[in-house]
């Protein structure tokens, strides 16, 4: 049972490694990854956009965000 769980993961994986920007439906963890995964890449664009303005990073982060709940909800390819 485990070989065959561990062949059907790896199976997709392979896929999606194959045709990352292919769009699935996302649902809990795949949602949770997603953002996880957008949420940094906004961390680190509003650090060096912003340069620790305050102003600048909340308006910054609530945009990106905003983004990445909306393209992670919809789906899991790369925001």
């Amino acid at each position: 049972m485990k070989t065959a769980f561990f062949l059907t993961v790896l199976g997709l994986a392979a896929s999606a490694a194959a045709n990352p920007l292919v769009e699935r439906a996302c649902t809990g963890a795949a949602i949770t990854a997603c953002q996880v995964g957008c949420k940094s890449v906004a961390n680190n664009y509003c650090t060096k956009t912003c340069g620790g303005n305050p102003s600048c990073n909340s308006n910054c982060y609530t945009s990106r965000y905003n983004q990445c709940a909306k393209c992670c909800s919809s789906s899991c390819k790369t925001c």
